[in-house]
């Protein structure tokens, strides 16, 4: 069946129908849902708009900017959100199974909420996704050819069927021998974000209570790093460590991973001097 074509939305009808929906949301005499299911809004300005529950189904977004915008539980299904600016927005529960998000943003990180959103079948090609909240996100069938996973959150996240994931590097797990990484610790050798293990020079530590759960950035284990990671977070007072270890003792290489893995054990062999 053929889509019904609809003309470009205005600004005015816009600001109407976003007053309407304040009110349903506020529950105010006069308001009404923003019902916008197949409109074009391509390159509308939505800048911190509050569409929490609107429907937006099958929507022409392209281009549109909805930075800071508040979608929670929107509905977003098939929606073309091609080129759309998400940044700071809020997509919590909201439903964007069949949408299209190809490059939704570009030079700059997303930092969009899109904890428990329904990505299924989703078009995620060249995403932004860098330190983005997925946390419980239903990516299933969504492609992610040359999407930015670093940092995002994908703890509980369901992976199914994913088409194109960027998996990290994993040539590392396939090394034979001795291989080398590096810790960021502080004064009294213990983990800068998270101390309690100390990492003495010449000692072997080990840790039995660590996370295999690849979607996790952060967990338990012995989390080390590149070089590059050590030096880009090194504060004043902080100390950068060589360490040693196998493949063997590699527990996770998270999927989002920036440079951070987890060991279960490894052998801390000197400390690095800066020239």
């Amino acid at each position: 069946m053929k889509k019904e074509r609809r003309n470009k939305m205005t600004k005015e009808e816009i600001d109407e129908v976003l007053e309407l929906h304040k009110k349903w949301l506020f529950k105010e005499e006069g308001g009404k849902r923003a019902l916008l299911t197949g409109a074009d809004l391509r390159g509308a300005n939505l800048v911190e708009a509050d569409l929490r529950e609107a429907y937006l189904a099958e929507a022409n977004l392209r281009m549109a900017d909805l930075r800071r915008a508040n979608l929670k539980r929107a509905s977003l299904r098939e929606a073309d959100l091609r080129g759309v600016n998400l940044m700071g927005a809020n997509l919590e529960q909201a439903d964007l199974e069949g949408a299209d998000l190809f490059v939704f943003i570009r030079a700059k990180p997303a930092v969009a909420n899109l904890r428990g959103a329904n990505l299924k079948g989703a078009s995620l090609r060249g995403a932004n996704l860098r330190e983005a909240d997925l946390i419980g996100a239903d990516l299933s069938g969504a492609d992610l050819m040359c999407a930015n996973l670093s940092c995002a959150k994908l703890d509980k996240a369901n992976l199914t069927d994913v088409r194109n994931f960027p998996f990290p590097d994993l040539n590392i797990l396939k090394h034979q021998g001795k291989i080398r990484a590096f810790k960021l610790v502080n004064k009294n050798y213990e983990g800068v974000f998270q101390g309690g293990v100390k990492y003495e020079i010449g000692k072997t530590i080990e840790e039995d209570n660590y996370d295999t759960d690849e979607r996790i950035l952060c967990a338990r284990g012995l989390n080390v790093a590149t070089l590059e990671w050590c030096l880009e977070r090194k504060g004043k007072g902080n100390i950068i460590l060589e360490v040693e270890f196998t493949a063997e003792d590699i527990v996770a290489i998270p999927y989002a991973t920036d440079g951070k893995f987890r060991l279960k054990r490894c052998k801390v062999i000197r400390e690095i001097k800066e020239a």
